[in-house]
């Protein structure tokens, strides 16, 4: 198998775009099925009552998990994702993720895998 770049390939069914409207769907973890961001519930992602902390941890932990559960073989050559976890005091921890990716010399595009 080969690196495969769709959406649906690293969010699942629960990822939908609509070009038309210009809007992009991701379905949460209080879904019952096609869960894409299994972290952040419906409360979280409320437009107007959520956290945006929720919302970004979701959205990069969703991104490290799909990236770790493809095979070494079959992820991008130009872009890696990697996670640390540093335990502090008081049962309180930090992640940390670091994201790279591979650019195009002269503007701020990933280049292509080829």
């Amino acid at each position: 198998m080969a690196y495969t770049k769709t959406p649906t390939t690293w969010l699942g069914a629960g990822y939908s775009a609509n070009s038309g409207s210009n809007t992009v769907t991701f379905t949460t973890g209080s879904a019952s099925s096609n869960v894409t961001v299994a972290e952040l519930t419906n409360t979280e992602a409320n437009a107007s009552t959520g956290d945006i902390r929720k919302i970004m941890l979701a959205f990069v932990e969703q991104f490290y998990r799909a990236y770790n559960a493809t095979a070494v073989a079959d992820r991008p050559l130009k872009m890696s994702i990697n996670r640390s976890i540093i335990a502090g005091q008081d049962n309180v921890n930090t992640a940390n993720y670091q994201f790279s990716f591979t650019l195009s010399p002269t503007v701020l595009e990933v280049a292509d895998e080829v």
